[in-house]
């Protein structure tokens, strides 16, 4: 379909497939509704979810057909909003910062 987008939802509502011109991405989740796998056919990369107490503290993103995989963690702040993600040596890779509401 060029041109065109579709997705596909489970019975809970969340999306696990979502295809566009070209190949699609697969998610997987959890009972508990946690996103536990990615498949980006389009990059042939299938990145890993690690979760401890509900948030997610890892991810671990493989080539499809082999290669080196790759590590990150993410840092959250006291309410559990991701501030930081760093790599396998412990450099910061991404920062997020986040304004006060009101």
């Amino acid at each position: 379909m060029v041109g065109r987008q579709w997705y596909a939802d489970d019975g809970y509502g969340r999306r696990v497939i979502a295809c566009g011109s070209g190949p699609c991405t697969y998610q997987l989740y959890s009972q508990a509704g946690a996103l536990l796998h990615t498949r980006d056919a389009s990059k042939s990369i299938d990145t890993d979810y690690l979760y401890l107490a509900g948030s997610v503290v890892a991810t671990r993103a493989r080539p499809a057909a082999g290669g080196t995989e790759t590590v990150t963690y993410q840092h959250t702040d006291a309410l559990g909003s991701p501030v930081a993600t760093t790599n396998a040596a412990g450099q910061v890779v991404e920062r997020t910062q986040y304004a006060p509401y009101g």
